[in-house]
């Protein structure tokens, strides 16, 4: 059975046990949202350990704040991230959050869903 929640700032589902988060659009990461948005995903995940798969095409800007936080805190109940970003502008904001930010949990960048899935079906 797929779970559905929705909070101002993202969608969220589950789905063969991996929880898709997708951000809404013209949302900025900043730190309001980045505690947002990893508190009711983990509320969502009801304290069980997942791979995550978050869509942040919706983004239009981030702070430091906000990244460093999600690099800290974001990865919690977390296996395996996926970010998908479409080709450019938000690739280069996930490929910075990357080398900046240095999340805590193996996460990698992918310009669609198919490949993002791919990397988190295998071990």
């Amino acid at each position: 059975m797929e779970q559905h929640y929705e909070n101002q700032f993202a969608y969220f589902r589950i789905h063969n046990e991996i929880v898709f988060l997708e951000i809404k659009d013209d949302v900025v990461l900043d730190l309001d949202a980045a505690e947002a948005i990893t508190f009711d995903r983990l509320q969502f995940q009801n304290d069980k350990s997942y791979r995550l798969l978050i869509d942040i095409n919706g983004f239009v800007d981030s702070d430091k704040s906000g990244r460093d936080y999600l690099a800290q805190f974001g990865c919690g109940l977390t296996k395996k991230i996926s970010l998908v970003a479409a080709p450019y502008t938000h690739e280069l904001l996930a490929k910075f959050y990357l080398r900046f930010s240095k999340p805590t949990v193996e996460t990698k960048v992918f310009c669609n869903t198919v490949q993002a899935l791919d990397f988190l079906n295998n071990p």
